[in-house]
């Protein structure tokens, strides 16, 4: 069976067959994988996991770091993991410190940009979400179209070959295919929306990289040890 990241076909099956849309789990393990494995053998699935076959059996190898994985930020080259809890929330959705964050954007409302910079980041992540959404889709409605798949088998966590077995005589496969393509619809549907709102979209990209030029040059040498937020001016009188 082919393998996809994030979901399997069994684990989108049982969420079907219990009536749970859409996709909210992730499992795809099975005796199969050992079948062209040879005894200690070692490999890699997809969720990063390392994995063996001793005595017949998939065993899991503990990975040790060799590499420190730094997070910093994109203008003061802050190392967040030593940040606050707010450091912590904002850097792995914009590689940014919260100090940097909150200036970015406060600066990018000052120059009219922020409501569609704001958009279209949102719209490019909701694509590439529903994109992946997308192909599962398609897969789990192949995996049903496919007559050799009739049963189906849910292994142990393990590799082992005592298992669960369904055997589908109740049209729930038929279902189950259905209700995918009905899913499948409405994805492609708001994916052909995004697509046009994202060719109507205006957004000064080379203003925006501009500012964040300045910034990386503004904190070259990191930031102080405190933020006193945008100081606003009144030039009116001058």
């Amino acid at each position: 069976m082919k393998r996809t990241s994030g979901k399997s076909n069994l684990s989108i099956i049982r969420d079907y067959v219990n009536g749970e849309r859409p996709f909210t789990q992730v499992s795809l393990m099975g005796s199969y994988e050992l079948a062209d494995k040879k005894e200690g053998d070692e490999w890699v699935d997809i969720s990063g996991k390392r994995w063996k076959k001793v005595n017949g059996v998939k065993s899991p190898i503990s990975l040790k770091a060799t590499i420190i994985n730094e997070e910093r930020c994109m203008f003061c080259n802050t190392d967040v993991r030593w940040g606050n809890r707010h450091d912590r929330q904002v850097w792995p959705k914009t590689r940014k410190c919260y100090d940097c964050f909150i200036e970015f954007e406060t600066f990018l409302k000052f120059k009219g940009l922020y409501t569609n910079f704001i958009r279209h980041r949102d719209l490019v992540n909701l694509n590439g979400k529903l994109t992946d959404f997308k192909s599962k889709l398609i897969e789990t409605i192949k995996w049903c179209e496919n007559s050799n798949n009739k049963d189906l088998k849910f292994f142990n966590d393990d590799g082992t070959s005592d298992m669960e077995v369904w055997s589908d005589n109740s049209g729930t496969l038929e279902k189950i295919k259905g209700d995918a393509e009905k899913d499948l619809k409405l994805v492609k549907d708001r994916l052909s929306d995004i697509k046009v709102e994202l060719k109507t979209l205006i957004v000064d990209v080379k203003s925006i990289k501009k500012i964040e030029k300045n910034f990386i040059k503004k904190y070259k040498n990191g930031r102080p040890n405190e933020y006193h937020g945008v100081k606003l001016v009144n030039n009116l009188n001058k």
